[in-house]
């Protein structure tokens, strides 16, 4: 973003990734995450999971998605323009790095499989946190 702080949409995005990864809806995210841990623990890579894992998935992905769009009603933008932000963002191959991890971490979680392996081990939800963590303050010093 230091390079293109003129940009207003790598501004808003800039805006809306920060608000979205407080450190309340980490802790959040944490704690659904722990507390469902246990369905997917235990799970070999390739073995199917159970209709409850798929029911978890969906709640955290509703869980995500609400917290975004509570920030972008702040912003008085709907999910489809922040959507429409990113992939023009993408397309034009301006994306500040800071934001393609966020939207990396995001995406992450939105895919099942990906997903799974995170809740599958306590290590790789501690990764992951960690990351995001690491994410969130270098994007907040710039």
């Amino acid at each position: 973003m230091a390079a293109c702080r003129n940009d207003p949409d790598q501004d808003f995005l800039g805006r809306v990734a920060l608000e979205c990864v407080t450190d309340r809806v980490v802790e959040e995210w944490k704690d659904f995450m722990v507390k469902h841990a246990s369905f997917f623990e235990g799970t070999a890579q390739d073995e199917e999971f159970p209709l409850e894992c798929t029911q978890i998935h969906q709640s955290f992905i509703q869980l995500v998605e609400g917290q975004l769009e509570g920030v972008l009603k702040v912003h008085e933008a709907s999910a489809e323009e922040f959507f429409k932000v990113c992939s023009n963002l993408r397309l034009s191959g301006d994306e500040d790095q800071q934001l393609e991890v966020f939207l990396t971490l995001i995406h992450s979680v939105g895919d099942f499989a990906q997903f799974a392996d995170i809740m599958r081990k306590a290590e790789l939800r501690e990764y992951y946190f960690w990351v995001l963590r690491q994410w969130k303050t270098s994007l907040s010093h710039k």
